[in-house]
């Protein structure tokens, strides 16, 4: 999948290994592996609905978002971006990063 960043500030810090760690710390290494994943997925539903990364859809605040994994917690959540069908997972090959979050805090 093609990913995007919500600013150029998070753009720099996830394209950047030391840049991550410093802002993340312990996070930083399933952070990568995230990445990983996405950026080797063609489609949002290559992206395992089971643990881990286990891919799964928000609501509420967080409505029309995604988010995986990273710990207990903590969660990377993203956005389908450019054209798709939310319906339709093999049509979300573009995703936005938000933010690293645990939103059950909010």
């Amino acid at each position: 999948m093609d990913i995007f960043y919500a600013n150029r500030k998070q753009e720099k810090i996830f394209s950047n290994p030391r840049l991550l760690k410093k802002e993340y710390n312990l996070l930083s290494n399933k952070i990568m592996i995230r990445l990983t994943e996405l950026i080797s997925a063609n489609c949002l539903e290559n992206i395992p609905s089971d643990p881990p990364p286990r891919r799964h859809k928000l609501s509420n605040d967080l409505d029309e978002k995604w988010a995986v994994d990273l710990d207990g917690k903590t969660r990377l959540v993203f956005e389908p971006y450019g054209s798709y069908d939310i319906n339709d997972l093999t049509s979300i090959t573009s995703i936005k990063i938000i933010d690293v979050m645990n939103y059950h805090n909010t």
